[in-house]
Order: structure tokens, then sequence, then C-alpha cells
């Protein structure tokens, strides 16, 4: 587990309904279950102080923070997916391979099956390498949750299918040249989109940081800010 803390500064906020205007405004930081209202467990200062809006001597309202900035600061515990994203990666990186090798086929595909046939074949064995080191990726302690024992099972049943419909492509002996460069075009689409499924992980993805305005203590409105864009650590910095 990594521990991650989300501050969270508020400099302004204005432009408020002039229906909120006699509430007690405040604002509410959460990540997953972190600091969610919804949540059992107390976390400190995962929200700022309320108060009552100031009038902007037009129409609408703005908090008052003046040179005191609210802030708030929500604690949280972030799985290890480290092996995941690496698994993720090298799949992906299968799904490229194929879709390079899919623009170069259409490309040459008008009276040059001849070349689209040996360019395919040869990716094709490169592809049954990749997928027999992905099989062998699989080891017994990257396996950490129920959800990834099972992916796991299911992920091993589709290359060994994925493998054995290669090997009857390469060596079915029906195909036409005539026809050859469309039927591996179509191929190897197929072929990149089971790839690209077999490569998404649920787990991977981190939640969004949710600000919550709430107006005597109802939710008015939220902001969501995916972790990605506000992620930082030191770590990363000395690597930099």
């Amino acid at each position: 587990m990594h521990h991650y803390n989300v501050y969270c500064s508020f400099f302004a906020c204005n432009l408020i309904n002039p229906l909120f205007a006699s509430d007690e405004i405040t604002f509410m930081v959460s990540m997953g279950e972190y600091g969610s209202t919804g949540s059992n467990i107390s976390y400190s200062r995962n929200s700022v102080l309320g108060a009552l809006p100031d009038h902007d001597d037009k129409k609408y309202f703005s908090m008052p923070w003046g040179n005191h900035k609210p802030m708030a600061d929500v604690p949280s515990l972030w799985e290890d997916v480290d092996a995941r994203i690496e698994r993720s990666n090298a799949i992906n990186k299968v799904a490229i391979m194929l879709n390079e090798l899919l623009k170069e086929s259409k490309r040459l595909s008008r009276n040059k099956n001849d070349q689209v046939a040996s360019l395919a074949m040869e990716a094709l064995e490169h592809m049954q390498c990749m997928l027999d080191r992905l099989q062998e990726h699989h080891r017994a302690k990257f396996i950490t949750t129920e959800l990834d024992g099972s992916c796991h099972r299911t992920r091993r049943m589709t290359i060994e299918k994925i493998l054995k419909e290669i090997d009857g492509f390469k060596f079915d002996e029906s195909h036409r040249f005539d026809v050859m460069g469309e039927k591996v075009i179509r191929f190897l689409q197929r072929m990149k989109e089971n790839i690209e499924k077999l490569g998404r992980d649920c787990q991977i993805s981190l939640p969004d940081i949710i600000i919550k305005m709430l107006a005597n203590n109802r939710v008015v409105g939220y902001s969501k800010v995916p972790a990605r864009e506000v992620r930082f650590d030191e770590c990363d910095q000395s690597e930099a």
C-alpha cells in the first residue's frame, strides 16, 4: 500500500447563486472512500469551515476568505498496482504492434497479397512469442485479490485460445491467394481487438478527487479532478 495525502487549498469562490445567500457554505474534499460523507471512518480536515457568503455589490455572492485561505487535507492509502500496470503495458505493446502492422497491410493490400501475407505471418510469429512470455508473467505473487485470480484465469484461457487461433490461421491450407490480403487484414483486426480487451484492467484506475460544495449540509454542486492531473511524487522528481 502507498500512503498519499490530497491537499486542496481554496483561493476564491464567486458567482454564488443568491438562493444560497443566507446558507452556511462549506466545501468537502474526498477521494474514493477517503473523506467521503458516506464513510463511517472519521477523517480530520477533509472539509473547510463553513461561512455565510458576502454580496459582491452586483448580483451574486462570494466567499469571505480574504487573506486566510482554507485548506482541506485528505490522507489516503492506494494499493500498489505496479505489477498490474506492467502486465497491461506488455499486453498493449502487442496491440500497438498489430495496429502498426494493420496500417502497413492496408497500404499494401492492393495487388500485393504476397507481401501482405509475408508481413502478417512474420508478425503473427512475433505475436506468439510475446503472448508466450505473457503467460510466464502470470506469477502467483502478483495475484493479491480475488478479482486478480479471476482475471488471471480468464487471461490465460483467452491467450491460449488466441494462440490456437493463430496456429489454425497459419496452417490453414484452404487460403486462396487472390483473397489472402483481405483475410489477413480481417484476422489481424480481430486479433488486435481481442488483445486490447485483454489489456484492460479495472483495478489500475484511480478514483477521481471530488470537491463538493455544501449549503446548510446539502450538496449543491461538485467538481471532479482526475488524480493523475495533480499527483506529485518526490521519487518521480528525482528520476526526472
